[in-house]
């Protein structure tokens, strides 16, 4: 156990900091605009909105592709119609010659059962379940819920998002 006495409050942050560790500053873009909305429909859908910042005179720091740029039911892999013609990695490196970071948001902690690698995660035991074997199913979306408490959830994951990371 560990006693810290102020005098103030500032006082015991900082002792509090020298004893666990003081965090690092984010990188300047993370305090900077982030663009997000509920769905693009796809990757000239992202240009447009990006020109049409710059165009106004905006600042955009962050763009956050949301939800529809998966194939089906979150399996990390791009949709084909959702990249327009080009390839993900052109999108990217348009985006990043623009100035913008990305970050790419998934539908929830879920894989829906119509997606290819459902088949991999269900025989490894990787879904959440009701205690008698069934799969819980993860609303809204309806995909499988994934099991964060498994011992090889994290190993899975990063080997499906690796490909991503890689872009």
């Amino acid at each position: 156990y560990y006693i810290i006495n102020g005098p103030s409050f500032k006082s015991i942050i900082n002792q509090y900091t020298e004893l666990t560790g003081r965090p690092t500053m984010l990188p300047l873009y993370a305090f900077g605009y982030w663009q997000s909305r509920c769905f693009f429909n796809n990757f000239a859908d992202i240009q447009h909105t990006v020109d049409r910042l710059k165009a106004d005179g905006l600042p955009l720091d962050v763009l956050v592709i949301d939800s529809d740029w998966s194939n089906s039911g979150m399996d990390f892999k791009w949709n084909k119609d959702f990249l327009s013609g080009r390839t993900a990695a052109d999108w990217i490196a348009w985006l990043h010659a623009s100035g913008v970071h990305v970050m790419l948001s998934t539908k929830g902690p879920m894989i829906r059962k119509d997606a290819d690698i459902y088949p991999e995660a269900l025989s490894k035991g990787l879904f959440a379940t009701d205690g008698h074997g069934h799969t819980l199913t993860a609303g809204y979306y309806g995909g499988q819920l994934l099991d964060f408490t498994h011992s090889g959830i994290e190993a899975w994951l990063a080997t499906q998002l690796k490909p991503l990371s890689a872009i």
